[in-house]
């Protein structure tokens, strides 16, 4: 059945939602770098549920584009299960990146390459493990509840460490500044430039037609994103609270 004007309209709200959040929580990392505070579980929080209600509702557009119609709601795992970010992002690559997509824009390549390298994810496992059981973790501590994994703020910064596993430059300047502050702030804007290619991933596949035409519509929801280079990745500045767009 073709959807309503309600769900039309809810669509391109959830949208606005979820990138309005994973924009927030990259200009949430960011004010954490003056070292004033350490609180990551916000910023994460909004990373998560962002990204995982970005390729959702991405995923609901593709879906429309193929069948004339949103899915059910037994389309998305239940449970803790649902908010596993990597299976529906592999999900939504599989689907979206067609031989005609990639022949018609081809710098999309770089993109699904990008989206299905180990270095992105680890920050998507990272987001998934917090969505899925590391969101109450100082919590289910106190319960008695027995984790496997560890706090998501130390799981977070170790994870921001990994990027000098794929950056040599970076790395001997950070061993040769003993991990000087400048070094740090550095290594904080790799780390969430890898985040910021992501929302430019996914607002390429929007604008540029794979999620359908009734997705297309609402590009203005991802102009942020859309209008990045490069070169903008690392430098790109967001509002604590994104509400423009």
């Amino acid at each position: 059945m073709p959807p309503s004007r309600t769900q039309n309209i809810s669509a391109g709200e959830e949208l606005r939602t979820s990138v309005g959040l994973y924009a927030s929580g990259l200009g949430l990392l960011q004010s954490l770098d003056d070292g004033v505070s350490d609180f990551f579980h916000l910023p994460l929080l909004a990373l998560q549920q962002g990204l995982e209600r970005w390729v959702k509702i991405s995923l609901c557009f593709r879906y429309l584009e193929q069948h004339g119609e949103f899915p059910a709601k037994s389309y998305f795992p239940p449970g803790k299960e649902g908010h596993n970010i990597q299976p529906l992002l592999d999900q939504l690559v599989s689907s979206a990146y067609t031989p005609d997509f990639e022949s018609d824009c081809p710098c999309v390549k770089k993109d699904r390459v990008f989206l299905k390298s180990k270095h992105f994810r680890a920050y998507v496992i990272a987001l998934s493990v917090f969505g899925v059981s590391s969101r109450y973790f100082h919590l289910n501590t106190v319960l008695g509840a027995g984790i496997d994994f560890k706090p998501p703020e130390q799981a977070w910064q170790e994870l921001e460490g990994r990027v000098l596993d794929y950056n040599p430059k970076l790395r001997k300047a950070f061993e040769a500044s003993d991990g000087g502050q400048e070094s740090v702030l550095q290594l904080q804007d790799e780390s969430r430039g890898i985040l910021v290619r992501c929302g430019r991933a996914l607002a390429r596949l929007l604008a540029w037609g794979a999620l359908g035409g009734k997705a297309k519509e609402y590009t203005g929801c991802v102009s942020k994103f859309l209008q990045l280079s490069d070169e903008d990745l690392v430098t790109v500045k967001f509002d604590l609270f994104q509400k423009d767009f």
